[in-house]
């Protein structure tokens, strides 16, 4: 009786479907964290309106180039050289030209002096443009992704209530069937598990939509965005300035010295006998 040994071709058909398999499961499964500065980066070069606002500035350049291209030589080479029968076409009977230059150009166009003015105003509009559209947008990102992780801290938090609230419901339940509680408290411990589950549901609507926003900024699938809440930069200490801008309005202060006539109100700090 012969045993089935696998062959070389089925070892090989084994191997690539452990290497093709993991690209076949679910987002979740392989979705790595998003940081804070990946997402800004990413919506800075994928985003529609960013890719829009530069292909509008390219356009408006492109009008711009060819419109001054006309105060530039245009030149045109050819020959006359042909077989021809019949009357000729030359003035005067001349032979055709073996080899001609023709060049074209403006020397003094007021209306093509100001459309090109018109067009270089274009372009210079739409960078401006396409530099502030770039930074909303990138601020846009930043503060989706920072809403996001502050909602998904929010929800686990809520989550941890919402346990606690039912563990509570179940003993309140179990104590009114014991006769050792009130159903005062069963009905404040049912409301208090409806509004954590309730507001749970609410933040998780929230989260979705914000997860939304940051998948078109990003141009990632919704299921492969994790925020990173330790990724995000620490706001700058508003306090650091009007501490510093007391320091030296107390440092410019008159102090009060001694010397040996009685106490004098100077603005230095060493004394003269």
């Amino acid at each position: 009786m012969n045993k089935w040994r696998p062959s070389p071709i089925d070892l090989s058909t084994i191997l690539l479907w452990l290497f093709i398999l993991p690209s076949l499961l679910p987002g979740n499964a392989l979705a790595a964290p998003l940081t804070f500065r990946q997402a800004v980066e990413l919506t800075a070069g994928r985003s529609v309106g960013a890719s829009i606002a530069s292909a509008d500035q390219e356009r408006t350049y492109e009008a711009y180039v060819e419109a001054k291209s006309l105060y530039l030589p245009q030149m045109v080479v050819g020959s006359a050289i042909a077989y021809s029968t019949g009357f000729p076409l030359s003035l005067e009977g001349a032979a055709p030209s073996i080899f001609n230059v023709t060049t074209q150009q403006f020397l003094f166009n007021p209306a093509q002096r100001s459309f090109v003015k018109s067009a270089r105003a274009q372009w210079q509009a739409s960078t401006l443009a396409q530099s502030e559209l770039r930074r909303q947008i990138m601020l846009d990102a930043a503060l989706a992704y920072v809403d996001l992780s502050r909602i998904n801290l929010e929800v686990q938090l809520l989550r941890q209530q919402h346990d606690t609230a039912a563990r509570l419901v179940r003993i309140e339940t179990e104590r009114v069937k014991a006769d050792l509680g009130s159903g005062y408290s069963l009905m404040r411990a049912k409301l208090i598990e409806a509004q954590t589950r309730m507001r749970s549901a609410e933040l998780d609507g929230s989260a979705m939509q914000l997860r939304k926003r940051l998948s078109e900024l990003t141009g990632l699938p919704e299921q492969e965005i994790e925020t990173v809440p330790d990724s995000i930069p620490p706001l700058p200490d508003a306090a650091a300035p009007n501490a510093s801008q007391k320091a030296t309005d107390t440092s410019s202060m008159p102090k009060e010295r001694t010397n040996c006539y009685g106490p004098q109100w100077t603005q230095s700090d060493s004394t003269h006998c």
